[in-house]
């Protein structure tokens, strides 16, 4: 049948090349009886249903990651200037600002692709929220203490099972990653913004362009990382 080449090759972004293969091959045999219609109908609803779950992930990142981020670290700096932290506080709490938002945008990807139960879902949320704790109130003297004693307990449960410990393995990779996806994201827009982008409304636009590249980068690492180190067998370029 004519662009059913194309309808497998739609499918195949949201799943391994074979599954896809045999799906549009059983709904073109069933389409010699049905139609063309039927087959670009029944084409689209198998489509979005295997293509739902890592698109809202990719927006909800995207959205809610991106916001809880830049929440955290504007309510950090805006307690700098309540409480004077010293020069130790205020790296540990800046470093740990930046690991919390980076953790948060892989938990918003992955409880939406992979589930609430999702090894990757559990590591990176437990972490985050910790890390979220202890720079909300980071100036307590007892918060550090607290905060390190409870993120060591929650990597120690996750020690006790070869999922949680490749699910922590995946969350320490992705955190490190997005290091160098963010600078080099930031690095080019920078150049770009120097020497092509003369106007404020085009350095608005290109800023938020590169943003949901930048998050884009992100969830399909995460979905590689995840069949690589926790779904063997599962199409890693499945985003």
């Amino acid at each position: 049948m004519r662009n059913a080449a194309f309808a497998e090759w739609l499918l195949a972004r949201f799943t391994d090349s074979s599954r896809a293969a045999a799906i549009v091959g059983d709904l073109e045999e069933a389409a010699t009886k049905k139609g063309y219609g039927w087959f670009w109908r029944s084409a689209i609803s198998v489509v979005f249903l295997f293509a739902w779950r890592p698109l809202g992930g990719y927006l909800l990142a995207a959205l809610a990651g991106g916001l809880a981020t830049s929440t955290i670290q504007s309510n950090l700096y805006a307690s700098f200037d309540a409480h004077t932290p010293s020069a130790l506080q205020q790296s540990w709490t800046s470093s740990i600002g930046v690991m919390v938002g980076f953790l948060l945008m892989i938990a918003c990807f992955s409880v939406i692709r992979f589930g609430v139960r999702d090894a990757l879902t559990l590591s990176a949320a437990s972490i985050s929220l910790i890390g979220a704790a202890s720079v909300a109130w980071w100036w307590q003297p007892m918060v550090p203490v607290v905060s390190v004693v409870a993120a060591v307990l929650a990597v120690g449960i996750a020690m006790f099972s070869p999922g949680g410990r490749r699910a922590m393995a995946e969350a320490a990779m992705l955190s490190l990653m997005q290091v160098f996806v963010w600078w080099g994201g930031l690095t080019l827009f920078a150049t770009l913004a120097k020497h092509f982008l003369f106007s404020e409304s085009a350095i608005k636009i290109s800023f938020f362009a590169s943003y949901l590249l930048g998050v884009w980068v992100v969830c399909f690492m995460c979905a590689w990382a995840h069949g690589l180190l926790l779904r063997r067998g599962h199409s890693p370029l499945s985003v």
